[in-house]
Formats: structure tokens, C-alpha cells, sequence
């Protein structure tokens, strides 16, 4: 979404990662084989890999996301806005 200047940032993508990990309670993890499998699983026509990794991940952990993207809040019902 950076590079799409769809988001922008006040600083580099590499120092937004580095201030992430700084946040107490927020953990950054990476995606796992169970993931990417529950993504190819996931019966949504939708094509954007990072998105269908966002909902799996979600499905996964049973939580909610928090997101404005229409296609998500129309196929996960967990999302919020």
C-alpha cells in the first residue's frame, strides 16, 4: 500500500517495522504454513495475497480485524470498522 501511495508514512518503511516492535503487547509474527494453507483454503474469489493472509490469520486466531476494505468486512464477518 506504500508503494501504491495508498498509506502514507511520515518514515521509512524499515523505521514504522523498527517502532512496531518497540509497542509493548505487539508482536509481530511471521506467516506460517498453517496460514498459507488456510489461505489457499478460504472460498472468496478475492485475489490479493496479502488480503487473503489478513483474513486467514484472523480465522486462525478467532479475532476480529479492524479494517475499512470493503471486500474484507463483506466476507469476514469478524471485521470491524
Amino acid at each position: 500500500q506504500v508503494k501504491r501511495a495508498k498509506l502514507a508514512l511520515p518514515l521509512s518503511i524499515e523505521a514504522y517495522v523498527t517502532h512496531l516492535k518497540e509497542v509493548d503487547r505487539m508482536h509481530i509474527k511471521p506467516v506460517s504454513e498453517a496460514t498459507w494453507l488456510k489461505n489457499l483454503a478460504l472460498d472468496w474469489e478475492h485475489k490479493d495475497p496479502a488480503d487473503r493472509t489478513i483474513v486467514a490469520t484472523a480465522r486462525l486466531l478467532g479475532c476480529p480485524l479492524i479494517t475499512s476494505d470493503l471486500e474484507i468486512r463483506s466476507f469476514y464477518s469478524e471485521a470491524i470498522w
